[in-house]
């Protein structure tokens, strides 16, 4: 989740290992991309840091490290949230139209070898009487 508003990340020491996914994670700004739940934890990796006394936690991915934990303290004044909707079906349509375009349709590999193997039993396949299909041997 992006903050609402942005905050101070000066007094944080980060590893110099450390690679940030989003290096301006604390500057309020759009969304750059939603992952779905199905790929979310194939982009994990191993290390995990705690920063800041424990408020902090970095986990690397395969972007770099991300951020979670409470910014609460980093906040000069009151949070607020708040969620308006009209029309719940609305904004559930309009996620699923969003997952759609955004999926990524795997395309199926289809090697050489067996694409002469379908069409050679495509062009000698044949019906008997007693309904069993036969194909010749190349």
């Amino acid at each position: 989740m992006i903050p609402v508003n942005s905050f101070d990340i000066s007094h944080i020491v980060f590893p110099s290992n450390v690679h940030l996914a989003d290096p301006t994670f604390n500057i309020s700004n759009s969304i750059d991309a939603l992952l779905s739940a199905d790929i979310f934890f194939d982009i994990l990796k191993d290390g995990k840091y705690k920063l800041d006394n424990g408020n902090l936690i970095l986990q690397n991915t395969e972007f770099g490290c991300i951020i979670s934990g409470n910014t609460s303290r980093f906040s000069s004044g009151s949070l607020h949230c708040g969620l308006i909707t009209k029309d719940f079906e609305t904004l559930n349509g309009t996620l699923k139209s969003f997952w759609e375009i955004e999926e990524i349709v795997p395309t199926k590999f289809v090697s050489d070898k067996l694409k002469k193997c379908d069409e050679h039993f495509l062009k000698t396949m044949r019906g008997t009487l007693t309904d069993v299909f036969a194909s010749r041997c190349p």
